[in-house]
Parts: structure tokens; C-alpha cells; sequence
């Protein structure tokens, strides 16, 4: 499984894509699907060290090169420390910074949280102690489920991490604010179709 991230916008694609890596004939090879229809390959021509891959494309229209860096991991006092703000109170929104429509889909379900929760800033983050979590929004409609820290500590990954809206990135966090970014899915307010909307949000301690 592969969770792309574009770093320049800061958004997930939402998509989850497939990868493999394997020794072909002493060859190196990296394959990695694009939106499920054909796959890139891409082939290692340079381990500069533990951490750098250098590779290029060998299926693609133009020569890229690229560089594969292995993202840093957070101290164990930086992640106690982002641990200990997140956890300890109920979160609020405070300020709506950025919302965008990426995808609309015909075919709704009922679990998704209305997608006024959000706009009316009525949503709520909950992340505990205990590793549980609650997103609670209007209509006594909820997410429920484990969390953990990621590596980095620059994402709170719920579940497993097997979805793209498993991913909330923190922009930034202090005792009393932080700053998330998701790609969801939300319940439309006027119509019975559901909406898979980006948004990044200002969060206020409320106190728990």
C-alpha cells in the first residue's frame, strides 16, 4: 500500500496506490501504481546512503530523476511532548483556513459526518490517553477508533493507516491551538450524495 502526498500543497492524493520493490538480474526495480490504471517503474541507480535512493524513470514519456528521502524521525521527548498537548483536552474549531471539493460521490452511505459540522465549525476532535479517538460533528454523528503518532510525529494516523482520511497532518501545535490539515468524507448538506473534502482548521483547546 502507498499513501501519495503532494508536499508543495500539502494534500494527500486520494487515491491509494500499490507498490513493490525487486532484485531483477542485479537490478534494482521500484514499481509503484498510478490511479490504479498503469504503473510507473522506476529503477535505483544510486544509494547514496541509509536514508537516499536516487532512481529514475524507465516507462516514462521524458527521463525523470528523482530522489527517494527517508523522512526524519521525531526524538522520543518530541513526540512526549506533541503527545502530551494532543491528548490532553477536546479540540475545537476555532477558524476554517481552507476547504476545497476534491471528489463527489453518487453513491452515499450514511456513516459520514454532515458536511455543515465542518462549515459551521460544530465538529469535534477528542484524541486520548488510552490511544482512542472521537470526531464528533452534528446529528450525534461520530468516528471512533485508535490513534497513534507517526514516527515523525508530524501525523496523527487513526486505525491502521489504510485510508488516506486515516492521515491527520499537524501543522503546527502549541498548548492551547493547533493546526490540522485531512482529506475526508462528509455527509452533503442539501443533497443525499457525499462529498470527499480537503480542509485545513485551526483548533482551540476547549479544556476536555
Amino acid at each position: 500500500m502507498a499513501i501519495l502526498k503532494n508536499l508543495k500543497t500539502n494534500k494527500y492524493d486520494r487515491m491509494v496506490e500499490q507498490w513493490n520493490f525487486k532484485n531483477i538480474n542485479g537490478i534494482n526495480l521500484f514499481a509503484i501504481t498510478n490511479r490504479q490504471a498503469f504503473n510507473s517503474f522506476y529503477q535505483v541507480i544510486k544509494n547514496n546512503e541509509d536514508s537516499i535512493l536516487s532512481i529514475k524513470c524507465i516507462n516514462c514519456k521524458e527521463l525523470i530523476t528523482a530522489k527517494m528521502v527517508k523522512e526524519k524521525n521525531a526524538t522520543k521527548i518530541e513526540k512526549e511532548t506533541s503527545l502530551n498537548k494532543i491528548s490532553k483536552s477536546k479540540w475545537v474549531i476555532e477558524q476554517i483556513l481552507k476547504t476545497d471539493t476534491i471528489f463527489l460521490s453518487t453513491e452515499p452511505t450514511s456513516g459520514f459526518i454532515p458536511y455543515n459540522s465542518l462549515v459551521d465549525k460544530k465538529m469535534t476532535f477528542e484524541f486520548s490517553e488510552n490511544n482512542s479517538f472521537s470526531i464528533e460533528g452534528l446529528k450525534n454523528m461520530s468516528l471512533n477508533g485508535n490513534w497513534h503518532l507517526s514516527s515523525s510525529g508530524n501525523e496523527i494516523i487513526l486505525n491502521d493507516g489504510k485510508f488516506v482520511n486515516d492521515y491527520i497532518d499537524i501543522l503546527s501545535i502549541e498548548d492551547e491551538f493547533m493546526e490540522i490539515s485531512n482529506l475526508n468524507w462528509f455527509r452533503s448538506n442539501e443533497t443525499y450524495e457525499d462529498l470527499q473534502i480537503y480542509y485545513e482548521v485551526r483548533l482551540k483547546n476547549n479544556g476536555g
